[in-house]
């Protein structure tokens, strides 16, 4: 029984992105820690009147609705996982999460990279950076993040060990991404609107601009559900890009 269990619990790892496993996590130690602040206990399953007390302290501590959402369904996986009555799918906590929207609106203000926009970042490579190995390898890294709708996390490792030991860490990509938006200057757009994201954002943009239907561009882009149309700028936008 042992060994089917172990079975369970690797087919159960692998049905989540390791993206999402680190942000389960992330929100259950958030939640975990807000309970020990204020004395509350630590029992499971959680009380709906500590997830009701955990909301309203995110949001007063002024956390984006996005973000909010995502430690409370770091909570909901907990209780599903488990068998147990899911608490967050109450009538209140739903209000809760629909008032934190309406209060705090937040406007994704990251910008597309657009293929002719990746085409000119790609042409200035050579000048920004100090080898051209450095720009060979900068241009198949932004050419995969673009065609493959990557998410940062899938060009990068968490850490480095036994035959990742030389590969590019998560927290490197932004500093990294950082020291060539200079690239981004030289094509006379703003780097403030710009971040490693904006790959998947302007891959997803292009496919809706080039005729791809939902449901294949939900499939390229490996999106589970509607969220990818956050991801798909207006077509002014891009034109002016």
């Amino acid at each position: 029984m042992e060994a089917l269990r172990d079975e369970s619990h690797r087919l159960v790892r692998a049905s989540v992105a390791s993206s999402t496993w680190a942000s389960y996590r992330k929100g259950i130690e958030n939640f975990i820690d807000f309970r020990e602040k204020f004395n509350l206990g630590s029992s499971w399953p959680a009380n709906q009147s500590h997830i009701v007390a955990f909301i309203s302290f995110l949001s007063s501590e002024g956390w984006a609705p996005s973000s909010i959402n995502s430690n409370i369904s770091a909570i909901a996986f907990v209780h599903n996982i488990n068998g147990w009555l899911d608490p967050t799918c109450s009538f209140l906590i739903k209000k809760l999460k629909e008032g934190c929207r309406r209060l705090n609106p937040r406007v994704d203000s990251r910008l597309p990279i657009t293929p002719p926009i990746l085409n000119k970042l790609v042409q200035h490579l050579p000048s920004i950076c100090s080898s051209s190995y450095e720009a060979q390898l900068f241009k198949a890294a932004f050419l995969l993040a673009f065609f493959g709708f990557l998410r940062v996390g899938e060009l990068t490792c968490q850490r480095k060990q036994g035959i990742f030991s030389r590969v590019i860490l998560k927290q490197d990509i932004g500093a990294r991404y950082k020291s060539k938006s200079q690239g981004i200057k030289l094509i006379g757009l703003d780097p403030e609107y710009f971040s490693p994201h904006s790959f998947r954002i302007g891959a997803a943009t292009a496919a809706a601009m080039g005729g791809i239907n939902d449901e294949k561009i939900k499939e390229m882009g490996r999106w589970k559900s509607s969220a990818f149309r956050l991801y798909i700028r207006p077509i002014n936008m891009c034109n002016n890009l």
